[in-house]
């Protein structure tokens, strides 16, 4: 039997957790804490990458950083920014205007995130 999915915050299609061999049980909820902390404050950092690259429809610099960010966010069950994470990686080098738009999106989960 799956176990219901609980909301680790208020906004629970952002951070979810099963309840079993999550992250947080894995490593214990002080060092999970730190690493939600260290992962949260390094989004800025790559949304301001997503963003350069939008600025130029740099496509393959913005898949990259998507990917970085696709790759933490399934860890901690960011599930929302997973989506546009993913969404992101399938466009096509000639999809400038939708790169724009998904790095807004991007930037308002993160923002959501951050603000708990």
């Amino acid at each position: 039997m799956v176990a219901p999915i609980d909301p680790l915050w208020i906004n629970d299609r952002t951070l979810t957790h099963d309840g079993a061999g999550t992250l947080e049980s894995d490593l214990g909820p002080e060092v999970y804490q730190e690493l939600l902390a260290g992962f949260l404050s390094h989004l800025t950092s790559q949304v301001a990458d997503l963003e350069n690259a939008a600025r130029i429809g740099g496509v393959p610099a913005a898949r990259s950083v998507a990917h970085q960010i696709k790759s933490i966010a399934s860890s901690f069950r960011a599930v929302h920014l997973n989506e546009l994470t993913d969404h992101l990686l399938r466009l096509d080098g000639d999809e400038g205007e939708l790169l724009e738009s998904l790095v807004h999106a991007i930037d308002r989960e993160v923002s959501q995130l951050q603000a708990g």
